[in-house]
């Protein structure tokens, strides 16, 4: 079975994706500057870019989790061509990984613990640095 993908296509999609859920974070960030209701203020956070576990981390674990899955296909793919097909068998695991801690904000729920077990202070206070 062959697949064809237009790059061109995709890019623009994404690119405007992207520019929707900029606008809706702008958006947002305004109304919670002028708005009282706080029902209304709570529904902004669903598209704020500076929070987890809402819309725009969605969009980015399904663009990881797509990255995962076309890594995986191209392994699959080269398993009998090329002798590189672990490295993209691993690539694909590690965005898999990426996916996974997007979606879960595993690296928030564990910089307590790095902080407190490297001792991290100063230029290197976030420890996953």
């Amino acid at each position: 079975m062959k697949i064809e993908i237009n790059p061109s296509v995709i890019f623009n999609r994404l690119i405007i994706s992207f520019l929707i859920l900029l606008f809706a974070n702008c958006l947002g960030i305004a109304i919670r500057s002028f708005s009282e209701n706080q029902l209304v203020i709570d529904i902004t956070y669903l598209f704020d870019f500076d929070y987890e576990r809402n819309i725009p981390t969605l969009f980015s674990s399904i663009l990881l989790l797509i990255a995962s899955a076309l890594m995986w296909f191209i392994s699959w793919e080269c398993r009998y061509k090329a002798s590189h097909y672990k490295h993209w068998m691993g690539l694909s695991f590690v965005f898999l990984f990426m996916t996974v801690d997007e979606f879960a904000s595993l690296h928030e729920e564990l910089i307590p613990v790095f902080r407190s077990l490297f001792n991290t202070t100063g230029f290197l206070h976030f420890a996953w640095v």
